[in-house]
């Protein structure tokens, strides 16, 4: 089985403080909230546009050649770390692995999320997280594939760009990635670096800036093992076929899927997009089909 969180996870997960992540429609607001002078302070066009549509409004300074995104997307990685996990593990992500535990069943995890909420989830069950293997090295090892990145992932080895340096759209940085407790993500974002943690930049085809070869490999992984599965689910995932390298290999493996989130969503790209295997919807709320998720294994 293969799991796929999306932001509708978080958003819906409880036990998450200091509030509830957004979801992208909310996204903008929040960090021009929480960074006026620099997400906060666009031109009104721009302003709006992000407002109306997130990807859009990157997007287009994506296209622009602006350099100002990789301090955006720093500032982007210091706002998902803050958020946390109550040590009470009342959240459903804690619930779902507790769950799996207590059946005897195992899944392979992956997410689209820049957040680290399950990464936590997992620390608390006393295992290892394990972001690059294709299978677990041990027992103790969860797999959990992040797509796109993650804010907790800091560029290791290879070029360097400190403060001053200046880069836009058509620059690449082969580096390595460290994952890092995310206490530690503020500290290198406002260091004497220009780079910002390895996430795919929130724009049409979630370009990816940094470490593009491990993040492909990651991606790697995911289709193939979406391929030879016999159960994918995915939770809190809005439908979003332009973004291929997630939806191609979800419309075609012959799996059966298992959809938490949006009904209609789920029913439009269905209807136009899957090809192979069974397609179920099993509800909207993540902690009420842990039940069923479980079941259904």
């Amino acid at each position: 089985m293969v799991v796929l969180f999306g932001a509708g996870a978080s958003h819906g997960a409880g036990g998450v403080f200091p509030s509830v992540p957004p979801l992208g429609s909310d996204l903008y607001r929040e960090l021009a909230s929480m960074f006026p002078r620099t997400w906060g302070n666009f031109p009104s066009p721009l302003q709006a546009q992000f407002q109306a549509d997130f990807e859009e409004g990157m997007s287009a300074l994506w296209d622009s050649g602006s350099h100002a995104i990789p301090v955006l997307m720093q500032e982007m990685a210091i706002f998902f770390t803050h958020y946390r996990l109550s040590s009470q593990r009342v959240d459903a992500y804690s619930k779902l692995l507790d769950a799996l535990v207590h059946s005897g069943k195992s899944a392979l995890f992956s997410s689209l999320n820049y957040d680290c909420l399950f990464e936590i989830a997992v620390s608390m069950t006393g295992k290892v997280v394990s972001y690059f293997n294709d299978v677990p090295s041990s027992d103790l090892d969860i797999i959990i594939w992040k797509l796109h990145g993650s804010s907790n992932f800091l560029p290791h080895g290879g070029v360097r760009a400190t403060r001053g340096a200046s880069f836009g759209s058509g620059a690449t940085f082969g580096t390595g990635i460290q994952p890092v407790n995310p206490n530690e993500v503020a500290t290198y974002c406002t260091s004497n670096t220009a780079l910002y943690p390895v996430m795919s930049v929130y724009a049409r085809g979630k370009p990816v800036q940094i470490a593009p070869t491990i993040i492909q490999r990651i991606r790697e992984f995911w289709t193939t093992a979406i391929e030879s599965a016999s159960m994918v689910i995915t939770i809190g995932v809005h439908p979003h076929p332009a973004d291929k390298h997630v939806w191609e290999p979800l419309s075609a493996t012959k799996a059966k899927l298992l959809f938490v989130g949006n009904k209609k969503a789920f029913s439009d790209w269905q209807s136009k997009y899957r090809t192979n295997g069974e397609s179920v919807y099993i509800g909207g709320d993540f902690d009420s089909c842990i039940r069923i998720i479980v079941e259904e294994l």
